[in-house]
């Protein structure tokens, strides 16, 4: 699509350079999320001593951390918001990068554990207030009939980078532990986060940004009261509290199964990314002109299909079939699933609300799956603690908590499907109704 391209259309377009600037923005900060969650954050739990139910937990802290999005609705109306997000984002990246140093502080074990869950919880929480203002900011210079195909080329650049970007710190990190030198591994984190914090900075000084009319933004009492009056609103919400509780009660607790129960290697999990990457990028595009075609719900239909399989897959993965099964369902119906989430709920919740009100419903709707996504991974891991004492066996059969969460969760995302298709009637034009 040429006009996310800086070349040739700069005089035609102010904002062209400022778009492919976003494109390289989101990839950076996709880096730095790859190491903060999944098996990177659960190899450095298990450095600091934790267990998988509390790994669990602490991988959902990054959802909760999105419940501070609430906050954005009342700093909406800071504009320029540019000034205030860059130095957020600086902030925000430099305790993520402390998180990888938390297992070299020479203090105790519960000190470490305090430590590394409060630079992952403060340093998502001010992500997470900043995000729906960045996030208006950019798509504000998209046109609107674009955003599938847009936001589809975006996270293919992210997720082809991502994964190279994984391959290579995968075999680095194997490299490092097999000669005793795990320490140095941390040490290498920390500072690929730290680099990339400082190539993500220099993307959003040299954005560009749109002028608001002060008249045109609303206070944010008032526009949260629109928004709990907008019912197609609360069904896009309410779908995402239902994704929310099906990934927090499962897919928390897949980074330690797969370190642990399932043992795969940082380099095979890496691997795994770059067949998970070409399989999303393949079905982005289609699903991403699927969407622009027809509709931000039916696509959604479609990738929420795709994750309803996918968790039936994983209710039957054990060591046995890990790399096999596993495999299946990250790298194919977990990839398509992925290709239309993002793109999808973010797209979808614009359309059900006003321009004006795109902030105040976006915070809206990720606070509300943050506060239900660690709710529902507290319960996950007292699932994951009560199979575990008794040695994965439940009535003379060996099975791992992970299979009973991810039944769990295929029934959810089953509900999830029919609020959809219920919620959302796509007409000719390809909006829903």
């Amino acid at each position: 699509m040429k006009s996310i391209h800086p070349i040739n259309s700069s005089s035609r377009d102010p904002y062209c350079f400022t778009r492919f600037l976003y494109i390289l923005e989101a990839a950076f900060e996709y880096f730095i999320n790859l190491l903060l969650t999944g098996a990177y954050l659960a190899k450095v739990a298990g450095a600091i001593g934790l267990s998988d139910s509390t790994t669990g937990i602490v991988t959902s802290i990054v959802s909760l951390g999105t419940s501070f999005q609430l906050f954005a609705v009342f700093l909406s109306h800071r504009t320029p918001v540019k000034r205030w997000v860059t130095v957020g984002h600086m902030l925000n990246q430099l305790l993520l990068a402390c998180v990888w140093l938390t297992p070299l502080i020479p203090v105790g074990t519960n000190a470490k554990a305090a430590l590394f869950i409060g630079f992952l919880l403060i340093g998502y929480a001010i992500n997470h207030v900043i995000n729906s203002p960045k996030i208006s900011w950019y798509m504000a210079m998209v046109r609107d009939d674009a955003r599938g195909c847009f936001t589809a080329k975006k996270e293919m650049v992210s997720l082809i980078g991502g994964a190279q970007f994984t391959f290579l710190l995968g075999n680095i990190f194997d490299f490092l532990e097999a000669t005793g030198k795990q320490r140095s591994a941390f040490l290498v984190g920390a500072f690929t986060l730290l680099l990339l914090a400082i190539l993500h900075t220099l993307t959003l000084l040299l954005s560009k940004e749109k002028s608001v009319e002060r008249g045109s933004v609303s206070d944010g009492g008032h526009e949260m009261r629109e928004l709990f009056r907008n019912r197609s609103l609360l069904v896009v919400i309410l779908v995402g509290v239902l994704y929310s509780t099906a990934n927090g009660i499962s897919y928390s607790f897949y980074g330690t199964y797969q370190i642990n129960e399932l043992g795969f290697s940082m380099s095979f999990i890496a691997l795994q990314g770059i067949l998970y990457t070409i399989v999303r990028c393949t079905a982005s595009i289609w699903l991403g002109r699927y969407a622009d075609r027809h509709s931000f719900a039916a696509m959604l239909r479609i990738s929420f299909g795709m994750l309803f399989f996918g968790e039936l897959v994983m209710t039957f993965t054990v060591p046995a079939n890990g790399r096999i099964l596993y495999s299946i369902y990250y790298t194919f119906f977990y990839a398509v699933f992925g290709a239309g989430y993002t793109n999808g709920m973010m797209n979808l919740t614009y359309d059900t609300v006003e321009r004006s009100q795109r902030v105040g419903a976006f915070a809206l709707y990720n606070g509300a799956c943050g506060i239900v996504g660690f709710l529902a991974s507290v319960l996950g891991s007292s699932v994951v603690s009560a199979v575990q004492q008794r040695g994965n066996r439940l009535l003379g059969h060996t099975v791992y908590a992970q299979q009973l969460l991810s039944l769990i969760a295929a029934v959810l995302i089953g509900a999830l499907w029919l609020v959809l298709l219920v919620g959302f009637r796509t007409e000719k034009n390809g909006r829903d109704s």
